[in-house]
């Protein structure tokens, strides 16, 4: 009787519990909709290659339901003994000898044991492989194929060398290319084939041996005369052309006479005589030198492909069409020459070949090969089903569920490794694959998300990674764009990262509730700095317009003689203008801001202490209370599961990120058991300074509080608005 399922509520989703075989066997009846991840690709599933290669029997590079389930029926109707899951060892004891294979799976079990040189009651995973990959590598290895370098005799491999270069053979299980069955009758069939179409040579060759020559002139200069006979079709029928159809001055003028490669690149673009209205060449008369020689050969060769008495002394447009009509047959025929065989081949020795002692022995040799198979293919099944005692229940347990997820110290298969980025390790970290696709689903997450380069030199080879890690708990800190960091992956392999992307989102609670006093904080001290910055920069303009004035004025040496009168005085300045200007400016400005700075002084000091108090205490409360209202809001919903969904999974739920897992998956590692820490970081008078006047007011503050609320009169100064300030203009 099967066992009782049982489920966790973890992240909010009812995850079977998978920890033995026979939790194991409930997935085949668990709804689908009830697993996490009912799809995922095989890139974000970093288990043996050789197990997923098996695995995703319709080879779409992902993992599914269906898939998972075949492969644990497959393997129990072959493991009778199933209490050693997680093991890359197979226990032979193990075998269920009630299965057919029993035996044979048994006997290459032995043999993988016998080739490493070892005996005893398991065999691993190790040990199979290189079993296997010796039998791969020798004959016979079971796939029918058979390279050269597995050939009785020189005889043998010269033929297996034709059939690969006559059809492209096929891939012998150790790499080499080889001859199969297939590739033996096409290339029997290909010799065939190529005996009938030299026999039909004759019957296509106007010129014999010397046909193909001809149709090589013809096709090197058809695209020049084509040209030729259209230019001058165009000259014929619009006399303007011939403006635009001849070399013009400045084209001329452009080339280097003096430099012979320019001159025959000229000549190669020019067209092959001068253009003639009529369209008929003057095969005797001027010709561009780079095409004369195959020009006037043609004055023979026309002739005798159409049959006609020569030489021909010019040539147009209908007759080059009836000599390319001429050759016609000969082109088709070359046009459909059996691939892969020499057109200088001997036909005869080429079919005596298809009949030799050798086609018959490596058919032999052929046969033989593919008579080991079954022998080799439980070899391969006993290295699938010890890939599946070490990795099914490990890979339910990132599917059907995902436990590992949530427990700390362990990590699921989806997490590639740890960014250790800002004094913090980032543990939920993805491989991407395209940065722009992962990040639009992820945004749906609202979580923070950094996007990280990797790289690594391994034994002089570069290798880069893509990856996506999300920050979950603490403040964002100086995680930024260029930000520098150490990502290890699960091998504990270490690459160089360096941020290329965020995804901004709030990252915790405290960063939430305190967002809007920090960014009042940095916009008044944007502010702060832009007057400043406006008020140097007026200063010092005016410095320098004050300093231009007064080298202006000031005197030059003069030539001896009579001292030419002083310039006139300049007119006064307008009102408001210059020094006067700027004093009453700031005069009045000074007084608003003293008579607001008064009002609000005497306001402060006419409202009890404790009122004004607690009106600033309730103003910060509903500030934090509103901030924290909306980022608990905000942080509740984030979603693992878009997260996920991001990489390529398909989800059953959504999957929140608690505040738990917030800290699971983003920590600050504590100091060692024991540490202490001592502050010997030097400070200057500046900052003592700072400091003092800082606690001292704080004490002010604290002193008078204690004061009033003991009923002692303090000494508050007068604050009786002063009389109005008069504005003088000066002057």
């Amino acid at each position: 009787m099967p066992a009782a399922p049982a489920f966790r509520r973890l992240g909010g989703l009812d995850q079977l519990h998978i920890g033995s075989a026979e939790d194991l066997d409930l997935i085949e009846t668990l709804d689908e909709a009830r697993w996490v991840i009912t799809s995922a690709p095989l890139s974000q599933l970093p288990a043996d290659p050789g197990f997923l290669s098996w695995l995703d029997a319709d080879a779409d590079g992902r993992v599914r339901v269906l898939e998972l389930r075949a492969a644990r029926r497959w393997t129990w109707a072959r493991l009778k003994g199933r209490g050693h899951l997680g093991e890359d060892v197979l226990h032979i004891s193990d075998l269920d000898g009630a299965h057919p294979d029993a035996a044979a799976l048994r006997a290459a079990a032995g043999q993988a044991l016998a080739h490493a040189g070892a005996s005893g009651a398991t065999v691993s995973l190790a040990q199979i492989r290189a079993f296997s990959s010796a039998c791969r590598g020798r004959f016979p290895n079971g796939d029918g194929v058979v390279p050269a370098g597995h050939a009785d005799d020189a005889d043998q491999a010269d033929l297996i060398a034709g059939v690969v270069a006559v059809t492209g053979g096929a891939p012998d299980a150790s790499g080499a290319p080889g001859a199969d069955a297939a590739s033996l009758d096409a290339w029997i069939t290909r010799a065939g084939e190529f005996s009938a179409w030299r026999a039909a040579e004759a019957g296509v060759s106007p010129l014999g041996q010397e046909t193909a020559a001809a149709a090589a002139r013809l096709e090197s200069l058809d695209p020049l005369l084509s040209r030729w006979f259209a230019q001058s079709a165009l000259l014929r029928m619009e006399a303007g052309a011939a403006a635009r159809l001849q070399t013009s001055a400045e084209q001329l003028a452009a080339l280097d006479v003096s430099d012979p490669r320019a001159i025959q690149a000229f000549l190669a673009a020019a067209p092959v005589a001068p253009l003639d209205p009529a369209g008929a060449l003057d095969l005797g008369g001027p010709l561009n030198p780079e095409h004369a020689d195959g020009l006037r050969a043609l004055a023979e060769l026309v002739p005798r492909l159409l049959g006609e008495e020569g030489p021909l002394r010019r040539l147009d447009a209908p007759t080059w069409a009836r000599a390319w009509a001429a050759l016609a047959p000969f082109r088709a025929w070359t046009a459909s020459a059996p691939a892969g065989i020499a057109r200088d081949a001997d036909p005869a020795a080429l079919l005596a070949r298809t009949t030799s002692p050798a086609v018959g022995a490596l058919r032999a040799r052929m046969a033989a090969d593919a008579a080991v198979k079954p022998e080799l293919d439980r070899l391969q099944d006993l290295e699938h089903l010890t890939l599946a005692q070490r990795w099914l229940l490990e890979l339910a347990n990132n599917l059907v569920a995902v436990p590992r997820l949530f427990e700390p110290g362990q990590r699921a298969l989806f997490q590639s490794g740890t960014l250790i980025l800002d004094g913090r390790r980032l543990d939920l970290c993805s491989r991407v694959e395209d940065r722009a696709a992962h990040k639009r689903l992820a945004e749906r997450s609202g979580a923070f998300v950094v996007y990280v380069d990797a790289v690594r030199q391994d034994g002089g080879a570069g290798q880069a990674l893509s990856l996506a890690c999300a920050l979950t708990s603490g403040v964002r800190g100086g995680v930024e764009l260029g930000k520098r960091g150490v990502f290890y992956d699960r091998d504990g392999q270490e690459w160089d990262a360096v941020v290329v992307d965020l995804l901004v989102a709030p990252i915790s609670l405290w960063e939430a509730t305190i967002a809007p006093f920090v960014r009042l904080r940095d916009s008044v001290a944007a502010r702060f700095e832009k007057a400043a910055g406006d008020r140097a920069s007026g200063a010092e303009a005016g410095l320098g317009a004050s300093a231009d004035a007064q080298l202006a004025a000031a005197p030059t040496a003069l030539p001896p003689g009579p001292l030419a009168p002083p310039p006139p005085a300049p007119p006064p300045a307008a009102p408001g203008g210059g020094l006067q200007g700027a004093l009453i400016g700031g005069s009045i400005a000074f007084a608003a801001l003293g008579s607001a700075v008064a009002f609000l002084v005497q306001t402060i000091a006419a409202t009890p202490a404790l009122t004004l108090v607690g009106a600033l205490l309730a103003i910060v409360a509903a500030v934090l209370a509103a901030s924290a209202l909306v980022a608990w809001l905000r942080l509740r919903r984030r979603d693992l599961s878009a997260l996920l969904e991001a990489t390529g999974m398909a989800l059953n739920g959504r999957m929140r990120l608690s505040r738990f897992m917030a800290g699971h998956l983003t920590t600050r590692p504590p100091l060692p058991a024991g540490a202490t820490v001592r502050d010997d970081e030097p400070r200057g008078l500046l900052e003592r300074v700072v400091w003092g006047l800082f606690l001292l007011l704080l004490a002010l503050v604290i002193g008078g509080l204690v004061a009033w609320r003991a009923g002692v009169e303090l000494p508050w100064p007068s604050l009786e608005p002063e009389a109005p300030i008069e504005v003088v203009p000066l002057g």
